[in-house]
């Protein structure tokens, strides 16, 4: 058994072109930069610690 191969459809594009055709997903809420205090920031970084501890072992 042999496989055709079909020759490409439509003018052929650079490696460039074909990168930027491909969709890339856009956010619904693009990033924004906020400041927090240390507090803050240190506050949020003991909850994270607390929820990575409840996590059983072995659980990714």
């Amino acid at each position: 058994m042999t496989i055709e191969r079909k020759p490409p459809s439509g003018p052929r594009r650079t490696a460039q072109e074909a990168w930027e055709a491909i969709a890339l997903p856009t956010p619904a809420h693009p990033h924004v930069a906020v400041e927090v205090s240390r507090e803050s920031a240190l506050e949020l970084a003991a909850a994270v610690q607390r929820v990575l501890a409840a996590v059983p072992e072995g659980v990714e």
